[in-house]
């Protein structure tokens, strides 16, 4: 595709500032609560982890002292993170894969530490048992699903079939204006959508 450079963290944070922008209630209920630099740190939480090993400090949302706010959604330090225990959880559910560790134990054990200098989120070393069940599973979802070479198969053959079809089947949109599939990556405004519908309309073609 012509936009390998498309990350979904970019268009999650294009979607969250368009939601301000365009939402009236939602701006100033944001506005009452939150400041300039919360609504920042919102979206740097949405961006993902930038190297702080190096240089500045990179973050605008909140200074370096609370350096350890950015290892609770996504943990570039060791990978431990509510995110993916979001996805572990879900995909585990709904796959019929059990989940062999406790998130809850995990966090009501954590605790804030100082470690050269710098503040950051340490686990009990009584919670190492835990922390290699997460990762076990983590191991299990790749190979029984995520990496799974069915899976693989019909991701490349859905991914064809969107390419081949981009140059024929338009996505309707709000005033009566289409546009390609390529073109929907880069649209925040919502007035396209991409549903089961789509997919149907991919196969009839």
């Amino acid at each position: 595709l012509p936009h390998k450079g498309w990350k979904h963290e970019d268009a999650s944070v294009a979607m969250f500032q368009y939601m301000l922008e365009e939402n009236s209630d939602v701006r100033e209920a944001i506005k009452a609560g939150l400041s300039e630099d919360d609504v920042m740190f919102i979206e740097e939480q949405i961006a993902g982890p930038k190297d702080t090993e190096q240089g500045d400090w990179p973050y605008k949302g909140r200074p370096r002292e609370k350096s350890y706010l950015y290892e609770i959604v996504a943990n570039r330090r060791n990978g431990i993170d509510v995110d993916k225990w979001d996805y572990l959880a879900r995909d585990s559910h709904f796959l019929g894969i059990p989940m062999s560790f406790d998130h809850k134990r995990i966090m009501t054990f954590a605790r804030v530490l100082e470690v050269d200098g710098k503040k950051t989120i340490c686990a009990r070393d009584k919670e190492v048992h835990e922390l290699y069940e997460m990762f076990s599973t983590r191991n299990s979802l790749h190979r029984k699903a995520y990496k799974h070479k069915t899976t693989r198969i019909v991701e490349r053959m859905i991914t064809e079939a969107f390419v081949e079809a981009n140059d024929h089947i338009r996505i309707q949109g709000t005033g009566g204006r289409s546009m390609l599939f390529v073109g929907c990556m880069e649209l925040w405004t919502g007035d396209y959508h991409l549903t089961f519908q789509t997919i149907e309309d991919v196969r009839s073609h």
